[in-house]
Parts: structure tokens; sequence; C-alpha cells
């Protein structure tokens, strides 16, 4: 299942890694360990041989998803066609999760829904934040050494990457903190 999920992914890998320079040979080869080992998507019927905790679980994490859209939602500078949209999906995914708890119920369990929390979403928003920039800083710094391989640079990596190095230390500072 895997191998079909990935196939054109890993098909412009064996395009790809031929001409690739060492840094971008370690990235390929990461990134067809996660295609390789990647788990199969689940099926929605997997939920029913679930048990009643397993169950409670999920909807756990569907609540914590619409509370993180409630919070988005609450921001003054959103975009009304984007809030439309987003009320939109907030109210199916509820209405799904309201069914969700109703069968719970039915079966004897009972189901008490997470409590939503400003604080704690601003905190997973700018934990969001500062992951999804230490990412794209580590993506940068692997391109710009990428690049200097590419066109016999290697001696000026160091020069080329230290800002990016720098906020990137900054960034891992502030996550620690955070965590």
């Amino acid at each position: 299942m895997t191998q079909v999920r990935f196939a054109r992914h890993l098909a412009a890998l064996d395009q790809l890694e031929p001409d690739a320079t060492p840094s971008e040979q370690s990235y390929y080869r990461s990134l067809r360990e996660q295609y390789t080992s990647a788990p199969p998507r689940s099926a929605a019927s997997d939920l029913g041989e679930a048990t009643l905790e397993e169950r409670a679980s999920t909807i756990d994490e569907g609540h914590d998803g619409l509370h993180y859209w409630q919070y988005e939602l609450t921001k003054p500078d959103l975009d009304p066609i984007w809030k439309g949209w987003l009320q939109d999906r907030f109210d199916e995914r509820q209405a799904i999760l309201n069914q969700m708890i109703t069968e719970l119920t039915e079966e004897g369990y009972k189901y008490e829904p997470p409590a939503f929390d400003l604080d704690k979403q601003r905190r997973i928003t700018e934990l969001d934040h500062l992951q999804s920039r230490a990412a794209s800083l580590k993506d940068l710094i692997f391109l710009k050494q990428a690049w200097a391989e590419r066109h016999g640079k290697t001696d000026q990596l160091a020069t080329l990457t230290a800002p990016y190095t720098a906020e990137l230390e900054e960034v891992e500072a502030q996550l620690k903190a955070l965590e």
C-alpha cells in the first residue's frame, strides 16, 4: 500500500538521486525512508473496531482541532471569505463529532468533551509557528549547502549560512523555553 501511495514520489527520487550532491543524497535517502516506512492510511471503518476509550480519544483529538479552528475564528483580522469557509468546516466537523459522541454514549460510555482553553491554543499556535520557522531555517541552510556544493563554494558555506544558523539557534532556544 505504501509503495503505491508514494509511487510517484519514489519515481521522482529515482530521477533526482543520480545527479545529487552529497547533502542532497542524504536528504533524498531520508525522504525515501519516510516514504517506504509510512504506515498505510487507516480506513474510517477502523474506528468501529476500536475500544470505547480509543474512540473517546479520537473524539478528543477532533475537539482539539475544533478548538484550534474556534481560536482562529476569534481573530479580528480574519478574511471574511476564509472566515465563512472555516465556519462551514467547523460546523460540519462539529456535527460529525456530535454523531460520534451520540454513538459512544449509546454504547454506555460517559463522554465529557475537553474544555476550550484560550491560553493553551495561543501556546500551541506559538509552538507551531516556532517549529515551522525552525523547519524553514533548516531547509534554507540545507539549500545553501547544496548550492555551495554544486557551485564549488563549500569554503564559503559558513558565511552563507551564518545568519540562518544564528536565527535557528534563537528559535530553538525559544522552543525549548516553551516546551
